[in-house]
């Protein structure tokens, strides 16, 4: 054990040389850098003739940007001997506490109270030290935070002296003082030293404990950060309290929770208290943060997870429903008081998945597939109706990637070697009427500054691009589903030759390009299919006759065009 401690304070010191080293060296070469102002001015000066002179040789220094260095590195380097010195002292205390342990200098009760007056002591400086040197000083409340609750560890694993709710008060104690301390100093680094401390209190009480004892302790934890959080206004501590919630809800997801009741509780409390102060700060503020948006994309899903693994089948899908409207509530609340759209979109995005995870627990399947469809094209309708933001709203419409892929087992069903009318002809239909429903409507408000640019006339253009798609494989699978092959083909051929002269026509009458490339796209994938599929396929009676008709349809385009 000592060897190792060695090598890490060995690392540990090399690391520190190495940052100061490159630390130095970057403000020396900050030094170097000439003001632009003198050396405008020192140029200014010269003669014409100067400037013509061979002997001329100074070169116009170019301002470098600042690098500044990162957080961690500047908390490193700043009274890095004081860190330095700290680190050796915490090895040493140890090495002097095995020693006197090895030799029985002190007995069990004589070591116990001999840490937690060290660390108390140690607490006490720190307290004291930060007053004048901030960095110093909180140096000083982590050591003896540490020494603390290593010493309540060690008294609870080896000589079980206290009981695990006693060491957990004290150690609880201790979290409470840095917590105080931090908002008292302005110090964000003590404000999640006393997070992270609050969090591995439980793993070092060396106990099991219920349920409804841990996710108590977790709630006040969570409360209290939140409260850190109100005070000075460090909202990047509210992902890491939950964070912890999490990490320790998921041995009992996977292993089981005896009361569910109590956990599922416990669960929307969390919800609760997370949904309504991110909510309260959003709007007091009028300003949302990074950490604002983890915490509510974070608790949503969180819940949905517990909803899934607590909830019993016949009731998921209605909790789940009654969350998503939750959610929407917030994000009408937010986007009306604070026009702010990052928060309602994060809001609205937990609803939808909500909305998402409760169909999946009702249904399954190609009906799955049908609700995910009509879903989907309902809220990019809504988004676009309610919010005028029809960037917004395609970029909703997005999510018929999901209702898509499922709808790829219909597209292959064998279903459709007898039959047209099933549940797969539906949603291959339903989903061809969806994207032509949202491409008709964007191509509507194509004309607005919303949508005048490419990227989003693009999804309009998929939309379309992929209800023909669908279109088309309806006509395909019907046809060969109630024909022959080859007569079947013959007609699926025209059909398209048909389509895709309308478009090319169109295209070339009223010099629409879109239409004119979709004619001739259509015109290419049949001439493919002809030359590379049917001419080997087909039989020569059906060579014969797919071969004439939709030649004649191509010669036909010569006489649907302009006069000249």
């Amino acid at each position: 054990m000592s060897i190792f401690l060695s090598i890490g304070a060995i690392i540990f010191c090399i690391i520190l040389a190495q940052k100061v080293s490159r630390l130095e060296k970057l403000l020396k070469g900050e030094e170097k850098v000439i003001p632009s102002a003198i050396k405008s001015k020192a140029i200014k000066s010269l003669d014409l003739d100067d400037l013509q002179a061979d002997n001329v040789q100074e070169e116009i220094a170019i301002p470098l940007e600042e690098q500044k260095p990162s957080a961690f590195v500047s908390w490193i380097v700043t009274d890095w001997p004081m860190k330095l010195g700290a680190f050796l002292i915490l090895l040493g205390f140890g090495w002097l506490v095995s020693y006197a342990f090895m030799n029985n200098w002190i007995g069990p009760k004589g070591r116990i109270t001999l840490g937690l007056v060290a660390g108390l002591g140690i607490l006490l400086l720190g307290e004291w030290r930060i007053k004048s040197f901030k960095n110093q000083g909180s140096v000083f409340l982590a050591l003896g935070s540490a020494v603390i609750l290593l010493t309540v560890f060690a008294a609870r694993e080896i000589y079980d002296f206290f009981t695990p709710l006693t060491a957990l008060l004290l150690m609880a104690m201790v979290v409470v003082f840095i917590a105080i301390s931090s908002i008292k100093n302005k110090s964000l680094p003590l404000a999640i030293l006393s997070v992270a401390l609050g969090g591995i209190a439980p793993l070092l009480t060396n106990s099991s404990p219920d349920a409804f004892g841990l996710f108590s302790y977790l709630f006040l934890l969570s409360a209290g950060t939140l409260w850190v959080v109100g005070a000075t206004g460090w909202r990047v501590l509210s992902p890491i309290s939950l964070g912890l919630v999490a990490v320790y809800s998921f041995p009992y997801l996977m292993g089981g929770v005896e009361n569910v009741m109590i956990a599922l509780f416990f669960v929307l409390l969390y919800t609760l208290l997370y949904y309504a102060v991110s909510l309260a700060t959003i709007i007091s503020t009028k300003e949302s943060t990074k950490s604002d948006l983890i915490v509510i994309g974070a608790s949503g899903l969180l819940l949905l997870v517990w909803i899934n693994d607590l909830v019993s089948d016949e009731w998921k899908s209605l909790v789940t429903v009654g969350i998503a409207l939750f959610f929407v509530l917030g994000a009408f609340i937010v986007f009306k008081t604070t026009k702010l759209k990052e928060p309602m979109y994060v809001y609205s995005g937990i609803s939808v998945i909500m909305l998402a995870a409760a169909t999946a627990f009702e249904l399954s399947g190609n009906a799955l597939t049908i609700a995910y469809t009509i879903e989907v094209g309902i809220i990019s309708y809504l988004t676009a109706y309610l919010s005028k933001d029809y960037r917004s709203a395609q970029a909703v419409s997005l999510l018929f990637a999901v209702p898509i892929m499922l709808s790829i087992e219909s597209l292959t069903a064998r279903v459709w070697q007898s039959s047209v009318l099933h549940s797969d002809f539906f949603v291959l239909l339903i989903l061809s009427i969806a994207l032509l429903f949202l491409g008709i409507y964007f191509y509507i408000k194509r004309k607005s500054e919303e949508l005048s640019r490419k990227p989003e006339l693009n999804i309009t253009i998929v939309l379309f691009t992929l209800c023909g798609f669908y279109a088309l494989a309806i006509v395909w699978l019907s046809l060969h589903a109630i024909l022959t092959y080859n007569f079947a083909t013959m007609i699926s051929l025209a059909i398209y030759t048909i389509v895709g002269i309308y478009f090319y026509i169109a295209g070339k009458l009223r010099d629409i390009t879109a239409y004119r490339i979709t004619g001739e796209i259509l015109f290419g994938l049949v001439t493919i299919r002809l030359l590379f599929v049917e001419v080997w396929g087909m039989n020569i009676t059906g060579k014969i006759f797919t071969f004439f008709l939709i030649g004649a349809l191509f010669i036909s385009t010569a006489f649907m065009r302009k006069r000249d």
